[in-house]
C-alpha cells in the first residue's frame, strides 16, 4: 500500500474529503492554498518509508494545476492524506478533454461581427483508424434531426497522442456568408492532427432548431468518454443550466434537454470497424419517422377487441413517443436498443421514465422487455414477450398461453 501526502479541495468539495494530518505538514498548506488535487501518483511503492511529498493535480491534465473549489482563483486548500491501493485504476481511453471559450483580443473584431470561438484539447491513451465530428441536437427532450451530423475529419494516429481543435460560430443573419441562409448559424470546426496538418468541417444549422448564437456553452469532461466516442463540449439555448461541466452525456439529454435546445458535440472512433454498429446506425435512420398501428394481436386470452388503433409511435435515434392523436399529446415513451446483424432481428425495450427524473443510465441498468422486429419498406413488425418472463421470442405470432404480442406499424405518409 502506498500512502501520501495529497493537497486536497476545500471542505465541501465533492473530490476529497480531507483527513488529520501531522502539524508540520498542515503547517504548510498557505504554500498550496489555490490548488485541488484530483488525481494519484502512479508508479510502484517505494522499498521502506519515504518522507511523503505533496501531490498537486487539476480536474483535468495529469500535472495541471487548477484553482480552487468550482475553479475560483484563490480558493483555500488544505493538506490531508491520500490513501491508494496497489493497483491503480484501469485508464481511460481519453485521459483528458479540456474546452473552454476564447476570450477575444482588444482588436478582435469577433464580438462585432457575432461570432462565437471555442478552442480545446483532447489526450488520447492510444491511437486510432480513424475519426468523425459527431453533432447531435435534442429539443424539448427530443432528439431532432439534423443535415449530416457525423463527417469524417481525416484524422488517424498509431500511439497515444493529443487532438486539437478550433471552433468558430457564426450568425448568418449579422454576417452573410457564402452559400449562408438567412435564419442560420454556420459552425466551422478545425481539427490538429498529431502528424500536425489539419481538417475542417463546416455545418450550417437552422435556428429554428437551435440559434447557436444564442447558447451557453458547457464542457465534458474524460468522465464522459467511452472506447469509442468522446463527447467534446455541448451548446444549450433557453432554460436552465448547469455548472461549467457535466459527468456524462446521457445526463446531459435525461436532465438539461427538457426545457430548451441543444446540441452535442463529439469525437467517434473508429466508427467504421464495428460492422454492427454501422448497421444498427443504419437501421435507426430507415426507421425514423411516424408510425401508426394498424393492428396489436395478443395472446387470445388476454386479447382486447381493437386495443391500440390508431396510436402514433414517433420514432427518435433511440427514443419512441407514443402519442394518441384524439388527445394530440404524448401518452408513453420507450428507449430502445436494435440489433440488426442478429436473425431474426432484436430489440430491447426499456420504459422511458426521464420525464419523473430518472436517468438514462439508471434505466438501462434495469431488465428490458424483450423483442423481434422486422423492417419491411414502410411496414414495421414487432413482437414482444412479457417482462416477467425473461424470454425472446423466435417468431412473429402470438399463440395462446405464450403471453408474446405482435404488433404492426405502417408509416404515416406526409
Amino acid at each position: 500500500m502506498r500512502v501520501v501526502a495529497t493537497l486536497v479541495a476545500p471542505l465541501g468539495s465533492r473530490d476529497w474529503r480531507a483527513a488529520e494530518c501531522p502539524r508540520g505538514l498542515a503547517q504548510q498548506a498557505p504554500r498550496f492554498g489555490p490548488f485541488v488535487a484530483l488525481a494519484h501518483r502512479r508508479g510502484a511503492p517505494p522499498s521502506g518509508r519515504a518522507p511523503a511529498r505533496p501531490a498537486v493535480r487539476g480536474t483535468g491534465g495529469p500535472h495541471e494545476r487548477t484553482t480552487g473549489s468550482g475553479g475560483v482563483p484563490g480558493g483555500r486548500g488544505r493538506i490531508g492524506w491520500a490513501r491508494w491501493s496497489d493497483s491503480p485504476p484501469p485508464e481511460r481511453f481519453a485521459r483528458y478533454v479540456e474546452h473552454g471559450a476564447v476570450e477575444p483580443a482588444l482588436n478582435d473584431l469577433a464580438p462585432v461581427l457575432h461570432i462565437e470561438q471555442y478552442r480545446g484539447r483532447v489526450e488520447l491513451t492510444s491511437g486510432f483508424r480513424s475519426c468523425k465530428l459527431v453533432l447531435a441536437a435534442y429539443k424539448d427532450g427530443m432528439p431532432v434531426d439534423l443535415p449530416d451530423p457525423a463527417d469524417e475529419l481525416g484524422a488517424n494516429a498509431d500511439t497515444a497522442c493529443t487532438l486539437r481543435y478550433g471552433v468558430q460560430v457564426v450568425d448568418l443573419d449579422h454576417l452573410p456568408l457564402g452559400g449562408g441562409k438567412k435564419n442560420h448559424c454556420r459552425m466551422r470546426f478545425v481539427l490538429r492532427h498529431p502528424d500536425g496538418a489539419t481538417s475542417s468541417l463546416e455545418r450550417d444549422v437552422p435556428k429554428s432548431l437551435i440559434d447557436l448564437s444564442q447558447c451557453s456553452n458547457m464542457r465534458f469532461t474524460e468522465r464522459a468518454a467511452t472506447n469509442d466516442e468522446v463527447p467534446l463540449f455541448w451548446l444549450k439555448q433557453g432554460g436552465t443550466v448547469p455548472g461549467p461541466d457535466v459527468p456524462t452525456r446521457d445526463l446531459v439529454i435525461s436532465k438539461w434537454a427538457k426545457d430548451g435546445a441543444i446540441l452535442i458535440v463529439s469525437f467517434r472512433f473508429n466508427a467504421d470497424d464495428d460492422p454492427k454498429d454501422n448497421a444498427s446506425r443504419k437501421e435507426r435512420k430507415s426507421s425514423e419517422g411516424n408510425w401508426v398501428v394498424e393492428s396489436l394481436l395478443r395472446d387470445p386470452r388476454e386479447k382486447h377487441e381493437g386495443e391500440g388503433k390508431g396510436l402514433r409511435l414517433v420514432i427518435r435515434g433511440e427514443k419512441v413517443v407514443v402519442e394518441d392523436p384524439a388527445e394530440g399529446k404524448p401518452i408513453g415513451g420507450l428507449i430502445i436498443k436494435s440489433d440488426p446483424t442478429r436473425t431474426p432481428r432484436t430489440l430491447d425495450a426499456w420504459s422511458d421514465e426521464t420525464a419523473f427524473g430518472k436517468s438514462i443510465e439508471d434505466i438501462l441498468k434495469e431488465p428490458p422487455v424483450l423483442g423481434i422486429y422486422e423492417l419491411d419498406g414502410d411496414t414495421l413488425r414487432v413482437c414482444w414477450a412479457p417482462l416477467e418472463k425473461r424470454e425472446r421470442p423466435t417468431e412473429f405470432a402470438s399463440k395462446p398461453g405464450s403471453g408474446h404480442s405482435l404488433l404492426v406499424l405502417k408509416r404515416e405518409k406526409p
